[in-house]
């Protein structure tokens, strides 16, 4: 967006608190690399907070007072193999919702797959019920082939499922 990187660097000079928040399924750490290779300023903001970090954090403290048990499946759909979302979590990945004891949407791959591919792999989890937790709600994303469903649309199939 033009003027943002200008702008945030602008508040910092003035001595602003900046804190950046974002619904991306991606924790905090790899969504600050990307602005940086956006062009922004390291040091531009005070605190980042994205929906995947805040989804970490609630895992990591369910696994310390044993609500989360070590070892749980965890069928994750993210983007380009990202593991991000679930890394230092004692979970145990699946790819397959026939064996999942949890679903985890970080992210969309809609411009590589169609919404059957994701009926298939989420039908059988959503039949047994196995929690989901969607970290990215936007229906609908943008990529280089123009926009197309989002990890919130996934969510949503899984609810129209029986999850």
């Amino acid at each position: 967006y033009p003027g943002a990187v200008e702008a945030l660097s602008a508040l910092k000079r003035a001595g602003k608190t900046v804190a950046l928040i974002s619904n991306s399924g991606k924790r905090a750490e790899p969504n600050e690399r990307r602005l940086l290779k956006l062009g922004f300023e390291a040091g531009s903001w005070d605190h980042f907070v994205s929906s995947g970090e805040v989804a970490w954090r609630i895992f990591t403290d369910m696994a310390r007072e044993g609500t989360l048990r070590a070892g749980t499946r965890c069928l994750l759909i993210s983007r380009d193999g990202d593991r991000s979302a679930i890394e230092g979590l004692p979970l145990v990945l699946t790819e397959r919702g026939d064996d999942a004891e949890l679903v985890l949407i970080a992210a969309s791959e809609g411009d590589r797959y169609d919404l059957d591919h994701y009926r298939r792999l989420l039908g059988p989890a959503a039949a047994r019920q196995v929690p989901c937790f969607c970290t990215n709600p936007d229906r609908i994303m943008l990529t280089a082939v123009g926009p197309r469903f989002g990890a919130g649309e996934i969510a949503d199939l899984y609810e129209r499922l029986g999850g």
